[in-house]
């Protein structure tokens, strides 16, 4: 299952007029009944427990889809409306009741800055030429300015008039768009869909009610466990829905690709009723979180019913070398579950006949130019596309046909024959279910996932369990409910809470179903294990302890006085340090670039010649092999070197461990890439040195790619123990590259990390065809000139274009040919000629005399196609040769012309060439971007009118980096026990308080009709604001109520609380001045503009409510008092402002005070911790900002006046806390406050407190609804 956005307005245009199809555009004037009757497609229809909300069911039709997902509506707007009308309803009363909560919010054009530049061009063309410009005129301003528009976002000029009117289109439309739904999209298993498209019609149908059922069923799931919505200050509280999600479900036959690929869209529409029966947003967040475990269900369930249905067995397939094997129905010949066809036999024909073309028409052959020109043709030619939606019927006919080619029709016939005849021999014969051990499998399922990650949620646990419980029903079922029990048993007891409980327990009002406080949101808890924690401390100790050295600075210094070649000091410090450092394990970090193979080699010539040894380790088989090379010493992968420890034990003369990784006392380890090794074999490697008298040194950059792994232990260290810096870049030929590279690396740089690179023309940008077209022309351009250039990009798909276009040119440049061809695992083929990548490590496959074995990641051009399908090929680097054979090739080799960023990580080349989109991390541009050492480019998708300056800003911010278990936990404690969070959360208590008495106070002011009818109106959130201004001048809010209400009939009113509270309002600001309120003497425990608490002290609260809000009050008091004296002992560049901290008495209390508040401003409205100003100057327009900034400065000037013995405060007595004289005057006033309640009509008994500074800071109540959504 995968999940993609939908936005508001015109998003749901995509479903009405290709998804709703059949992924293929529908033909103007055509309807969608259209393509259902002839060509087969089956009608969208509803989903979701939402609906019987709405009374609507079955088919969809395009209105209603318009409605919901364009305007937020209720799918049945457009008759609600005629039929509202037609009861002599407004257009605006009409509409009122047609929506479902607030509308989407609408984002205007008018502040765009083509459409105001345009509008320029028309006003001056006037100004000029004395008359309006005519269409011409129009179309002609708009093209000059959108040309300079388009030049100035991408960075390029227009490659034709599509692409610039595509723009100017574009650039003239709102920004941004409200999200109106998600796309959840449910595709099974390969096998299944094989077995779907080429199974007889009893199949088919059996296999489609089996998907049906299994998306009704995850449906289900989501609704339980990933659909909630948010209320209250910026979504402080996560409550339950009704009913459940709105959706529609349109169902897809085939792949992109043309494969048979059954797979349904669901369309959940971003809308659902809460509890309190509004119509609200869902909560993303926890339906993102929730995905992946929704995914294992869907999975689980699908093959679950199509194999009991059909009388199925699964088996473990792995169908990516490196990756987890999938589940795939057993029986399904393997040849069927890849791709139909391949693209390299069209494209040497197509290339073949566009040069024919090109020799016709021009009566020469194609240069260089044209030959890119006609690869990228020749691509796109080749690139699998939809004519039409086509009936299925038609396109079951086609796959037969090809699949019978590639097979044999025997095969095709006995599919599910030969299926049904695999399972016996699985055992998956139906029965009694198995019994599982529960504790051996949730001991199996927190070791996998710990293996990838530092720290999980439940969610993560949930997915593993699924993973585990389908691989345990390959052998046969298992009771129901086991993947629930392991679940369960993996989180109580082999998993430790990293997330601290929250400071306030349940209330029971204030919780959803299950008993959570809605204010714990759903999927945040966090769990690590104890064996993580325990490695991770093996690591820390191991950095504090020392040991004797391997070297002595003696012999170091001898070594390196003998070093010929540039060092830097650094470099030689590092060295120094790795081999004359007596501590267990060192770490080193620094950028791309700086050297560490110098330094390196120089460690390990030092430490041979003192009689020890220097060993590399890597995180994979290629890197180990660089670093070899390189450094001139034995290398493996961390690997093979944990596990040959592990199978053989300790190393001794006479253990079967290889030669060249048995440990001695002295040597040193050194684990390269550090950053991207796990967290649990960092430690087991440094467990087996210190047992050998061996030291382990890491060397990395954590601000490269993260570990695959468990990881987070190299920044973890870095900051703990410290690390040995490299700091000058040698890689690059240019010293500002240099410099940009350094700026790019670290998240923390101020200003614009890409700044150097678009003043230097570095960065394209452009739609995803167009960025591809300049990689391949530029690499093209820089490989003809002999330079080692690379292409890289994020996603595999893309490099597999790369990858196409490049063998296209090579075809007609002659440089690859033959008329055999070899089946690749990227779906292309390979010719003699090609360059190709093996994926996969295998020593059984030799080359170089046999020194050297077929490893991940090995470039290799081909000699010779074999007529099996196996490849002659020789190593770029070694030279050496090697008969590949054909299985190996089908399964394990890509072309290799392009490459993933994730692979280039530890790549050197003359020249990179990266393609990024705005989902690309920082990392991995900062990676792509430190491959080559004359130049680097950067080639970003944009959408049609988006600028690169948008893409680039969202990659700044999008970091990958993974925290430590160690760290988390401190970040864990830091949110759960976030001041602005706990403050908003006690503004939401107040607000339901508020709400409760107010009610009560509804309920004995009117009759019973009456009161039910403002209550369940729009504005009540309006009146319950009025009554609390009411309170706040120090009038009866009863009475404010009552003479209101009876002031005049409400007339026929749809919302009597907004007439209601405008009557309210309108008597307040006319009260007499007599009834203002006493202004407060003392100052409140909390500052008012932190926490009012109006509610707290007034007579009408509910006594459980004041406890839970009075606990909530004390303890923001004691958070306030412990953040403020934090503050005075860190002591950061703003508070510099206050002055020094007084040494005690009540200026030190006052310090102490003040610099907490500022601090929650700060944190309030995001101020740049970079900024030194207490207050920025642009933060004082706000009335608690300007107070703020003015107490700051008289805090500044007492300072400066004389203290001394006749000082006023002077023999004063020490005051007490704030807290103190708080619980005083609650004591002291709790007879009055109950007097007021009898006073007040109210049965009420409750505990009162004093009344504090009232005064209402508007401008402090951030996120407040404000009528629409966004």
């Amino acid at each position: 299952m995968t999940m993609h956005i939908l936005s508001a307005g015109d998003g749901y245009v995509y479903y009405t007029n290709e998804v709703a199809t059949g992924d293929a555009k529908r033909e103007s004037g055509r309807e969608l009944g259209d393509y259902y009757t002839e060509d087969g497609n089956p009608q969208g229809v509803w989903v979701g427990g939402g609906l019987a909300a709405l009374g609507v069911s079955g088919v969809v039709t395009e209105e209603q889809m318009k409605a919901l997902y364009g305007e937020g509506l209720h799918p049945g707007a457009e008759r609600i409306i005629a039929d509202a009308q037609a009861q002599g309803k407004t257009v605006g009363e009409a509409t009122k009741a047609a929506k479902l909560g607030r509308s989407y919010y609408g984002y205007s054009t008018d502040g765009t800055d083509l459409s105001a530049k345009i509008a320029a061009g028309y006003t001056d063309f006037t100004k000029l030429n004395g008359r309006e410009p005519n269409v011409a005129d129009r179309r002609a301003i708009r093209a000059r300015e959108g040309d300079l528009a388009f030049r100035d976002a991408k960075g390029r000029p227009p490659a034709d008039k599509e692409e610039l009117g595509r723009f100017i289109t574009a650039a003239t439309r709102p920004t941004q768009q409200a999200v109106a739904g998600f796309d959840l999209v449910f595709s099974p298993a390969k096998s299944v869909s094989v077995l779907w498209g080429l199974g007889d019609e009893d199949t088919r149908k059996t296999i489609e009610d089996a998907q049906a059922v299994a998306i009704l069923d995850t449906v289900s799931y989501l609704e339980r466990e990933a659909i909630a919505t948010r209320a209250g200050t910026n979504g402080v509280a996560q409550i339950d829905v009704e009913g459940g999600l709105v959706a529609t479900r349109f169902r897809h036959y085939d792949s992109r690709n043309g494969d048979p690929q059954l797979h349904d869209h669901l369309v959940v529409a971003n809308k659902v009723e809460g509890v309190d029966g509004k119509w609200r947003t869902i909560d993303s967040k926890l339906l993102h979180r929730q995905g992946v475990a929704a995914s294992e269900f869907y999975n689980q369930r699908v093959m679950d019913e199509v194999t009991t249905r059909l009388g199925l067995a699964t088996e473990l397939r792995e169908v990516t070398p490196g990756k987890r094997p999938v589940v795939e129905i057993a029986g399904i010949d393997e040849r069927l579950t890849g791709v139909f066809s391949t693209r390299s036999a069209d494209i040497k024909k197509v290339v073949g006949q566009l040069e024919k073309d090109y020799r016709a028409t021009h009566g020469r052959s194609p240069d260089a130019v044209a030959r890119i020109k006609l690869a990228q043709q020749a691509t796109l030619e080749t690139r699998p596309a939809k004519a039409h939606a086509r009936s299925l019927a038609g396109l079951r006919a086609e796959w037969a046909a090809k699949a019978a080619e590639r097979v044999g029709a025997a095969t095709v016939t006995n599919l599910l024959k030969d299926a049904r005849a695999s399972a016996p021999a699985l055992g998956s014969r139906p029965g009694e279910p198995r019994v599982v051990d529960v504790d051996r499998a949730a001991r199996e399922v927190v070791a996998t996932v710990s293996e990838h990650h530092a720290v999980w949620g439940p969610h993560m646990i949930e997915a593993e369990a699924r993973r585990w419980v389908q691989k345990e029903t390959s052998l046969g079922p298992v009771p129901a409910g086991t993947v629930e029990q392991i679940t369960r048993r993996a989180l109580e007891t082999d998993s430790i809470a990293v997330t601290p409980p929250a400071p306030h327990g349940s209330f029971e009002p204030l919780t959803r179903r299950d008993g959570s406080s809605i204010y714990e949101h759903k999927g945040r808890m966090l769990f690590t294990s104890t064996g993580l924690l325990a490695a991770e401390d093996t690591l820390l100790a191991a950095g504090r302890t020392r040991t004797i050295a391997p070297i002595t600075v003696a012999e170091f210094d001898r070594t390196a006085a003998r070093h010929t070649g540039p060092l830097d000091a650094g470099q030689r410090a590092l060295a120094r340090e790795f081999t004359t450092s007596g501590t267990l394990l060192v770490v080193a970090t620094g950028p791309a670039g700086a050297g560490k193979t110098t330094a390196l080699a120089l460690a390990a010539r030092a430490t041979e010649q003192a009689g020890g040894r220097l060993i590399g380790l890597a995180p994979s088989a290629t890197a180990a092999a660089v670093f070899r090379d390189a450094v001139e010493v034995p290398a493996a992968t961390i690997h093979s070197f944990v596990r040959a420890y592990d199978t053989h034990g300790d190393a001794t003369p006479d253990s079967r461990h290889p030669d060249e990784l048995k440990l001695r006392a002295g040597d040193i380890i050194v684990v390269d890439e550090a950053g991207m090794a796990g967290t649990l074999n960092l430690a087991k490697v440094t467990s087996i040195a210190e047992r050998h008298g061996a030291h382990v040194r890491l060397i990395g950059d954590d601000r490269q790619l993260a570990a695959v792994e468990s990881g987070g232990a190299l920044r973890l260290l870095e900051r703990e123990v410290g690390s040995v810096k490299l700091e000058e870049i040698h890689r690059f030929t240019s010293p500002a590259e240099a410099e940009a590279t350094r700026q790019l690396r670290d998240p923390a740089t101020v200003g614009d990390p890409f700044r150097w690179y678009v003043d230097n023309n570095r960065v394209t940008g452009g739609s995803i065809d167009r960025m591809t077209d300049h990689v391949f022309a530029a690499w093209q351009h820089d490989d003809e000139a002999g330079k080692n250039a690379i292409m890289l990009a994020q996603q595999n798909v893309t490099v597999t274009d790369l990858n196409t276009r490049a063998q296209a040119y090579r075809m007609g440049s002659g440089l690859v040919s033959g008329k055999k061809s070899s089946q690749l695992r990227d779906g292309l083929a390979a010719y003699q000629g090609d360059r190709i990548v093996t994926r996969l490590n295998d020593a059984t496959l030799r080359t170089g005399r046999g020194t050297d074995r077929v490893k991940n990641g090995d470039v290799w051009t081909v000699g010779n196609v074999q007529a099996d399908g196996a490849l002659t090929v020789t190593h770029a680097g070694h030279g050496g040769r090697i008969t590949l054979p054909a299985e190996y090739v089908q399964n394990n080799v890509e072309l290799g012309y392009a490459s993933t960023i994730h692979r280039a990580q530890g790549m050197t080349a003359d020249t990179a060439h990266v393609l990024a989109d705005s989902s690309t991390s920082r990392e991995l541009v900062y990676v792509g971007l430190t491959r080559g050492k004359e130049a680097n480019h950067l080639y970003v998708e944009t959408e049609d009118a988006q600028p690169m300056s948008d893409v680039l800003s969202t990659i700044a911010g999008h970091s990958d980096g993974m925290l430590s278990a160690t760290e988390t936990i401190r970040a864990e404690q830091a949110r759960v026990d976030d001041l602005v969070t706990l403050i908003d959360q006690y503004g939401d208590v107040a607000e339901r308080a508020n709400t409760v008495r107010f009610t009560q106070l509804v309920g004995h002011t009117l009759d019973e009709k009456d009161a039910r009818n403002l209550t369940s109106s729009e504005s009540w959130g309006a009146v319950t604001a009025a009554l609390t201004r009411a309170e706040t001048q120090g009038l009866d809010p009863a009475s404010v109520l009552r003479e209101s209400w009876n002031e005049r009939e409400r007339g026929t009113a749809d919302d009597v609380g907004a007439v209601l509270s405008h009557r309210m309002e309108r008597r307040i600001e006319t009260a007499p001045a007599d009834q203002a309120p006493v202004a407060a003497t003392e100052r409140p425990a909390v500052p008012a503009w932190i926490a009012d608490r109006r509610v707290l002290d007034s007579a009408g609260t509910d006594p459980a409510w004041r406890d839970h809000l009075s606990e909530r009050y004390e303890y923001l008091a004691v958070r306030l008092e412990e953040r403020g004296t934090a503050i005075a002992v860190e002591k950061p560049a703003w508070a510099q402002q206050l002055g020094d901290v007084p040494a005690d008495g009540t200026r030190r209390q006052e310090w102490v005070t003040l610099a907490a508040e500022v601090d929650v401003f700060r944190d309030r409205y995001k101020v740049d911790p970079a900024q030194t100003q207490a207050i920025p100057e642009a933060y004082r327009e706000r009335s608690v900002g300007a107070e703020l900034a003015s107490r700051v400065t008289a805090l500044e000037k007492a300072q400066t006046q004389p203290t001394g013995p006749n000082a006023p405060e002077a023999g004063r007595e020490k005051p007490v806390t704030a807290l103190d004289a708080m619980r005083a005057a609650n004591r002291a006033t709790a007879d009055r406050q109950r007097e007021a309640q009898r006073a007040a009509g109210l049965t009420i008994k409750a505990r009162q407190g004093m009344r504090g500074d009232q005064t209402t800071h508007t401008d402090a109540q951030l996120t407040r609804d404000d009528g629409r959504e966004r």
